[in-house]
């Protein structure tokens, strides 16, 4: 793209840096009281929470669920131990690791305990994150596409999880994976017949964008 950096939307939005410099353009995360009550909330029905600071990921102690996650994204996990007691300040993106029947119980207490402040969202079935409500993916990618100078009919998104369906309805272009769940595929303007990478793939040649 001829770009000399890259503007990244990260953490569902919350988010949006430079790369490779690493400035931040714009960050909205959750309050400090919030991240205190889900902490308080984890803590007391022993499910595993982990959260982002400055870019940072720290988690109550190393446990299979942190070295799954750690693996799959690559990044290093700090050990503080209760997170209650260590949250200091605001938090870009909080995250509930557990089985997919636990999430599915979980997820309307945790919105009803958070209120309207932050949005609750399952991004994976083993996953449900917590950020921001004033932000998305939306709100991340019409940032970048503003400092570009890109019109919202000329931006190509693509995705498979709940969490990517308000930037799959605000691109003028969306293309959902095959293996999506229901809805975000309906939010789509095309839906690939293949998954992960390939659907990546397939989406780009659709739009001539590669060979």
């Amino acid at each position: 793209l001829g770009l000399d950096q890259v503007l990244l939307v990260t953490y569902n939005g919350a988010m949006v840096r430079e790369y490779p410099s690493g400035r931040v353009i714009y960050h909205e995360p959750v309050p400090l009281e919030t991240g205190k009550a889900l902490a308080a909330y984890c803590e007391a029905r022993g499910l595993y929470l982990q959260a982002y600071v400055d870019d940072e990921l720290y988690v109550p102690e190393i446990v299979p669920q942190t070295q799954e996650y750690v693996s799959a994204c690559r990044v290093e996990a700090h050990p503080v131990g209760s997170l209650f007691l260590w949250m200091q300040q605001p938090l870009t993106k909080l995250l509930i690791i557990e089985k997919p029947a636990t999430i599915a119980a979980i997820a309307g207490e945790v919105r009803e305990l958070l209120g309207p402040g932050v949005t609750v969202t399952q991004s994976w079935p083993t996953y449900l994150e917590v950020f921001n409500s004033r932000v998305s993916k939306a709100t991340g990618l019409e940032a970048v596409a503003r400092i570009l100078g890109v019109k919202r009919e000329e931006v190509l998104a693509m995705g498979d999880e709940m969490n990517d369906l308000p930037m799959l309805t605000w691109a003028g272009t969306s293309f959902a994976m095959a293996h999506a769940p229901e809805p975000v595929r309906r939010a789509a303007t095309y839906v690939t017949s293949a998954g992960a990478g390939e659907g990546v793939a397939e989406a780009l040649k659709r739009m001539g964008l590669c060979g």
